[in-house]
């Protein structure tokens, strides 16, 4: 279940970047936010409300107040993952790298980005990144 945990950090932690550049805050500032133990119900309440999925509803037709655990079941239960979604993480890591190579001033010329591979899901698929360097 840890790996739920990160999920949920990660998820929470996005809300407040969110906040924080809609509140006027540059990238790296937003970036450099951390989640406090009383933050982090409100933020994923948030989360919570902003999710595309049918939420519990009181007999007003309201949105119900659910529990921490609850928000965090329910969040997880309805997590979908595409393969365009997957392919698009895969660009923007790959991009990230690329960057960061050309900040160390590396040429552009040089910095090549290859197609990312969709693996077949057989069970036994581990995650991985491959990243392959070679001098012409």
């Amino acid at each position: 279940m840890a790996g739920a945990a990160a999920l949920d950090q990660d998820l929470v932690l996005a809300e407040k970047r969110r906040g924080g550049v809609l509140n006027g805050a540059t990238a790296d500032q937003a970036q450099a936010l951390a989640v406090s133990e009383q933050d982090y119900p409100v933020l994923l309440k948030a989360v919570y409300k902003r999710a595309d999925f049918p939420k519990l509803r009181n007999l007003m037709g309201l949105a119900k107040d659910i529990s921490v655990p609850e928000m965090e079941g329910l969040l997880l239960a309805n997590l979908s993952v595409t393969e365009s979604a997957i392919q698009a993480l895969a660009e923007q890591r790959g991009l990230a790298v690329r960057d960061y190579l050309a900040s160390l001033k590396l040429p552009m010329a040089r910095l090549f980005l290859g197609a990312a591979k969709a693996v077949p899901e057989d069970g036994k698929w581990q995650p991985r990144a491959e990243l392959n360097l070679a001098t012409h």
